[in-house]
């Protein structure tokens, strides 16, 4: 069971570099969790094309 404190952006919105999108959860164990996913028409899609290179 997840427990979600507050999402802040919805399916649709755009975000900064920087912009906090979520509060962290908690698991039913009482860990902090977070899912995170990109989507694209209600479809995941690979998260690394549209985060910044890791830099060295």
């Amino acid at each position: 069971m997840l427990i979600t404190v507050s999402l802040l952006v919805k399916e649709g919105d755009r975000v900064n570099a920087g912009q906090q999108i979520s509060e962290m959860g908690r698991d039913n164990t009482g860990r902090n969790v977070l899912h995170f996913e990109i989507r694209k028409n209600g479809t995941p899609v690979n998260p690394t094309q549209h985060l910044p290179r890791k830099r060295v």
